[in-house]
């Protein structure tokens, strides 16, 4: 009998679709839009999502056999995390030949050490750092409970978790983030609640929660209003340098607010779209979109450019060339209209997709050769 087939989770699949989206869209002028923004901001949740499904989807099975689990980690981000790391080298070095200054000169350090570090060596593909604490957070919660699990349930694991996020907080507001080793563990303890809070939703929460989601968004949005009013604003941190923390326990607040509130959007709309092609286009390639989204950006600034330059400053003629070539986050917008940020999304998640296109048809390829030399040999 062959191996049962697993079913699709497309509640998750649309969550995956709309989180790293967002992503996108946080570095490119929340996108042009305003998708409760206001009350769910951005950075303080996209990021948390996918560390929640991560938890989500963590498997006990995995502390049976630590270092095959630990193996296929290894082969699903750290050594992706590498080739792409070698690939944006490439790219930084080539384009200096035509004027650019964007990211760091490429030697041992940015090619083997950074990538664990801050992430941004290259800047075009400053998007993986979030893979670090993602691989790290699992194999502290793996091998904890392989050593640990019979003295803490699910409930324990949270709630030291969330603990650990906020003494995480509080020593990111005390200055942290300004060593290598402190960056690295200020990220991580940000992260481990929302982890923690995955396993607990998938345990505890998801079959149990019977609420009308009248009461449910009625309760978000009564808890949010309560944050915004007593903090005066709708904040976000950065998580990529948990350098603006300014409260223990809001960090977290507003991510949970923001993932519990996306979580029920996605348990609505997933009868009627999780199946759509783009959705799953969207959810399976997320890790291809996180990396190279910014290489999008700058095909629509280059496009600019270009015609910029042939139309002798007729067309764009604010167009800044000194910023184009220096400034990663320089993105032209023809009389400033936000709503151009758009356009950088689409253009972004299109040749992310259109990467991991040729990666697959590379990948492919190989295997075919291989089976066909086999083949021959035999």
């Amino acid at each position: 009998m062959g191996k049962e087939k697993r079913k699709v989770n497309y509640e998750f699949k649309l969550l995956y679709a709309i989180a790293i989206v967002f992503i996108v869209c946080g570095h490119c002028n929340d996108g042009g839009i305003n998708i409760f923004f206001n009350w769910f901001p951005l950075y303080a949740f996209h990021l948390g999502i996918f560390m929640f499904a991560s938890g989500y989807f963590y498997s006990k099975k995995d502390e049976c056999h630590i270092g095959k689990s630990i193996w296929h980690k290894i082969k699903k981000i750290v050594i992706p995390l590498y080739l792409y790391n070698f690939f944006y080298a490439i790219v930084v070095s080539v384009s200096r030949n035509w004027g650019f200054s964007i990211g760091d000169a490429v030697n041992l350090k940015s090619l083997f050490v950074m990538p664990w570090i801050s992430g941004h060596q290259f800047s075009y593909n400053l998007g993986s750092w979030f893979l670090v604490p993602l691989i790290l957070i699992y194999l502290f919660h793996l091998l904890t409970q392989k050593l640990f699990r019979k003295y803490m349930n699910t409930y324990m694991v949270f709630g030291i978790y969330l603990i650990l996020g906020f003494f995480g907080s509080y020593l990111s507001m005390k200055g942290i983030y300004q060593t290598w080793y402190g960056l690295m563990l200020a990220r991580c303890l940000y992260m481990l609640p929302f982890y923690g809070f995955g396993i607990l939703y998938r345990e505890k929460i998801e079959h149990r929660w019977k609420i009308k989601s009248f009461i449910y968004f009625a309760v978000l949005f009564l808890i949010a209003l309560i944050e915004i009013t007593y903090y005066g604003n709708a904040d976000h941190y950065t998580p990529a340098w948990c350098n603006d923390f300014n409260s223990i326990i809001r960090p977290h607040l507003i991510g949970f607010l923001g993932i519990l509130f996306w979580l029920r959007i996605c348990k609505i709309l997933a009868p009627v779209i999780a199946r759509k092609k783009i959705v799953l286009l969207l959810a399976n390639n997320t890790f291809s979109i996180m990396i190279n989204h910014f290489l999008g950006f700058m095909l629509v600034k280059t496009v600019f450019a270009y015609i910029n330059k042939i139309s002798y400053g007729v067309f764009f003629p604010t167009f800044d060339w000194e910023a184009y070539r220096s400034d990663l986050w320089y993105f032209y917008l023809p009389k400033e209209l936000v709503q151009w940020s758009l356009v950088y999304v689409i253009a972004a998640i299109a040749v992310s997709l259109f990467i991991q296109y040729v990666i697959n048809k590379a990948k492919a390829g190989a295997i075919s050769c291989f089976h066909i030399e086999r083949y021959k040999d035999k």
